[in-house]
């Protein structure tokens, strides 16, 4: 029989962030029903969706000594209530013999992480399932049942699947694992390590190792977690030895990456095939959830669920053997309006699919002599082969099909041999490996207490402390593994003899050698007494935060309040001093750009450490552009990434998306990149081909003299995106325009006899605009052209392509506008507006120096003399170089006429 899946929805509370920005709140909740109201003052009539469940943990709780949150008013919803309305139902059917499936969906930040795995006090879903299932285990022990519970973690970031109980170093092919398909399983992966678990303590252990493994893989990735799926997986199965059958149940416990990242990009026709980004997977998820959902209704839909490693692993979740749940997860800022409204909509759809589980049960020895069979007719197929019986086969496809059926057998060899193998032998040797791996932690455990140390920062806080680094007595090393030092860090920009760190008698001073070195935010250079709770970058993927027992003590003993530093706090932290924070009042949207800068900023970091590494001659940076300066008068400010390429001096401003997605190739290329790095440039993320068009800047003619009838030629400065000034645009206005470029009689009168714009108005009328040239501009720009808006216009007025950087417009057009046209709010439009012309161009891809790299030298100390006149040779030796090369007239691009 088939039943729905059923779909839970769960509000958070407010962050720090949004409490001090006094966000506004627009989810309610009654009953199960989850009302969300437009915060755009329309007055529109809220929208209703009805789920099996509707959790309010937004208000109504209080923190106790343990760091938990519990309910002070009865609308709350609290870890034990959503496990006891989700996690139970799905260990009954565990036990029942049905497959199981709870999944969790929502944009990054908006909890889903919590209500699975929870963090510090507050256990999530996954780990309370497992501590009920052991205690279940030992209230319901049946003599001649064996009980069997193994236990899986994986992760798929970027369309590769990540076996999470394997440590970094023997992580697997470079492409990830494999997932195969066969009639029995379905879709699995291959490889994955499954280990056998005897107690909680056991999935516990195995659980931090995932999650350290999780830390390890994004500090040498720069991964974000709300890029990545976890899914965990319990296998539970029960023997009956004396009926000679075994029921079992896989538990897939699956926390999604965030889903805004499934937006595309706006970019068009780009060269890199955008579409292809970081979250093909929650992409393809939706498009079988709307399949599913016209197949609930009726329709026809193709469901095609190889499309991603994702939704192969998911299908028996979402349309086959599995009893499912889905919690939906939603902020409640007004901020998050438009994502909260996508997920309650995806959260509907969902629960209109239906899913077909059945009982799990087999023969114990019928399973075995179904290998066993296969195997023995696999060898019979693999001696034919070796004997010649080729049945028209090639030698090539011969070897081939060799190759693949000696492969099967070894996987039939290895199921028949774990199925063979007594559970208390597989058991006993996984014991051993948890017994030891208990003694080392509660020795590191120790150690913590006794010793100053970093432990890492992560913007989820399950990886927070997950790696940590002693500092004992004596002077250590801190580099890549390369120099064995006593402290190795992991990941792009972290050099061989990064840094040193002494303890001098309990003292801690860090000395930055030959890699980058942030506290606090600031880049030093020189060696620093660290303090407690100190924040310490190394390089641009390594945060972590300096823990003193010592001090720490001291201050509590002082009644000093200790400070609470998150991951957020950090990288804020880090944006100040860089100069990217957005200070309230400065900017409208001042909430929402704070995040994406504090989002952006560490891959900003990693693209150039990257570009560094393949010896590319680019750097990229964040940058603010206002809505007036991209030629949108009340336009928002937005962030962007500016791409720089040394070699040409050519910029590129790259939206978010984009640059988001030439992030992620840049990290496929240099992790599959050898010693060589080579590729066309149409598929290289760090190209940019120069006739791109690009935003050079802005000129703002004012129109009020065309309301008074009265002509305007000026040269008027172009600004750029910083909004200093690059060029300059001669132009003119000229009120109805003759044929010799100035007013005819009639005109020439009623200029004189009008007083007031307002006495246009009823009156036919008319202007030119003229654009005369572009001067000043930078050399690099070899064609240059504007466009603008005028009035009510809804499509850009584009002036010809000319040559630059001296262009020579030469651009009229002329306005005629009969008397219905010309209206009071045309005449307060010409008044009051500036016309905004926007001047781009393409730039040059002649080189501005030979492409080698320079060397670093030091600059000599010895004599400032020499320092000052080196610097203006260097620029006009550049210049001359250009020019010649370029072969353009330039003489005029330093005179303004």
């Amino acid at each position: 029989m088939a039943d729905n899946i059923k779909v839970a929805v769960r509000v958070r509370p407010f962050s720090d962030r949004e409490k001090n920005a006094n966000a506004a709140r627009v989810v309610a909740m009654q009953g199960n029903t989850t009302v969300l109201h437009d915060p755009s003052g329309q007055a529109l009539a809220p929208r209703r969706f009805n789920f099996d469940h509707s959790y309010w943990s937004h208000d109504g709780f209080k923190e106790d000594k343990n760091g938990y949150y519990v309910p002070v008013a009865p609308q709350y919803a609290d870890q034990v209530r959503v496990f006891n309305d989700l996690g139970r139902d799905m260990l009954s059917n565990a036990w029942e013999g049905y497959n199981c499936s709870i999944f969790a969906y929502g944009q990054t930040g908006s909890g889903k992480s919590y209500s699975i795995m929870g963090y510090a006090g507050n256990k999530g879903i996954v780990p309370r399932m497992c501590e009920e299932l052991f205690l279940q285990l030992e209230q319901n022990r049946k003599e001649g049942v064996e009980y069997q519970v193994t236990f899986s973690m994986l992760e798929i970031y970027n369309e590769q699947v990540r076996d999470l109980l394997t440590k970094a170093k023997a992580k697997g092919p470079k492409d990830g694992l494999k997932i195969r398909e066969t009639q029995n399983k379905g879709f699995y992966v291959e490889h994955l390590t499954v280990v056998p678990v005897g107690s909680y303590k056991d999935i516990q252990l195995r659980m931090d190792d995932g999650n350290k493994n999780r830390t390890l893989a994004a500090t040498n990735m720069n991964d974000r977690s709300s890029r990545a799926h976890t899914i965990v997986t319990v296998h539970f199965a029960q023997n009956y030895i004396k009926e000679n059958i075994t029921k079992h149940a896989y538990i897939n416990l699956v926390d999604l990456a965030g889903s805004e990242r499934a937006k595309q990009t706006g970019a068009q026709g780009d060269r890199l095939e955008e579409s292809k980004n970081i979250n093909k997977s929650l992409s393809e998820l939706g498009n079988i959830i709307k399949g599913l959902h016209d197949k609930a209704l009726g329709k026809k839909a193709q469901l095609n669920f190889r499309n991603s490693k994702l939704t192969m692993l998911l299908k028996n979740a979402l349309g086959g053997n599995s009893k499912t749940i889905m919690i939906a997860a939603i902020s409640p800022a007004a901020e998050n309006y438009d994502q909260t409204l996508s997920t309650l909509r995806y959260a509907d759809r969902a629960k209109s699919i239906k899913t077909a589980a059945k009982v799990n049960e087999s023969e114990t020895d019928k399973l075995i002599r179904e290998l066993i069979s296969e195997k023995e007719r696999l060898l019979k197929e693999l001696s034919d082969a070796k004997a010649g019986i080729t049945s028209g086969y090639t030698e090539m496809d011969m070897q081939r099909i060799k190759a693949e059926q000696e492969e099967e057998i070894r996987k039939y060899q290895e199921e028949i041999k774990d199925i063979q193998t007594t559970w208390e032998k597989r058991l006993a040797e996984a014991r051993h490996d948890v017994e030891s791996r208990l003694v080392q932690e509660i020795k590191e455990e120790k150690e913590r207490k006794l010793f100053p140390h970093f432990y890492n920062l992560n913007e989820d806080p399950a990886l927070v402390a997950k790696i940590v680094h002693l500092v004992k007595a004596g002077t250590a090393r801190v580099g890549s593994s390369v120099s064995h030092p006593e402290i190795t860090l992991n990941g792009r920009s972290i050099v061989k003899d990064h840094a040193t760190v002494e303890n001098l008698k309990g003292k801690i001073f860090l000395k930055p050698e030959k890699g980058r070195v942030l506290i606090n935010g600031k880049e030093v250079t020189e060696e620093r007494r660290l303090k407690h709770l100190d924040r310490v970058l190394f390089g641009s993927t390594n945060l972590f935060v300096f823990h003193h027992p010592k001090e720490e003590e001291r201050q509590i003993e002082q009644g000093k309040k200790p400070i609470k530093i998150t991951y957020e706090f950090a990288i804020e932290e880090i944006a100040k001093h860089a100069g990217k924070a957005a200070e309230t009042g400065e900017i409208d949207n001042v909430v929402l750009l704070k995040e994406e800068i504090l989002s952006l900023l560490p891959l900003v970091e990693d693209a150039n450490a990257i570009a560094q590494d393949l010896g590319k001659d680019v750097q990229f940076e964040v940058v603010l552009i206002s809505g007036p300066v991209r030629g949108k008068e009340n336009g928002p400010t937005e962030v962007f990434v500016k791409m720089h390429n040394h070699q040409n001096d050519n910029e590129f401003l790259w939206d978010k998306n984009k640059f988001l997605d030439r992030q992620c190739m840049m990290q496929q290329i240099y992790d599959e990149a050898e010693e060589v790095y080579s590729m066309y440039k149409d598929e290289d993320p760090f190209w940019e081909p120069p006739d791109t068009p690009v935003f050079i800047g802005l000129a703002s003619i004012p129109l009020i003299p065309l309301a008074y009838k009265r002509s305007y030629k000026e040269k008027l400065p172009i600004r750029d995106h910083e909004a200093a000034q690059i060029g300059f645009l001669e132009v003119e206005l000229r009120p109805r325009a003759g044929e010799d470029g100035g007013l005819s009689d009639d005109d020439a009168q009623m200029e004189e006899a009008q007083q007031e714009p307002e006495d246009l108005v009823g009156r036919d009328t008319g202007f030119r605009i003229k654009f005369v040239k572009a001067m000043n501009l930078p050399i690099k720009y070899t064609k240059v052209w504007c466009q603008f808006k005028f009035y009510k216009s809804k499509k850009y007025t584009k002036t010809k392509v000319v040559d630059g950087p001296q262009a020579k417009l030469n651009y009229k057009k002329t306005y005629k506008l009969d008397g219905k046209e010309v209206t009071h709010e045309f005449i307060h439009y010409l008044k009051e507006t500036s016309l905004m012309i926007e001047v781009w161009g393409h730039q040059s891809d002649v080189p501005v120096r030979p492409a080698t790299r320079r060397p670093k030298t030091a600059v000599p100390q010895s004599s400032a003399t020499n320092e000052h006149s080196a610097a203006p040779q260097a620029g006009m030796n550049t210049l001359k170089e250009r020019h010649n090369l370029l072969g353009t007239q330039t003489s005029e691009a330093c005179v303004v006429q």
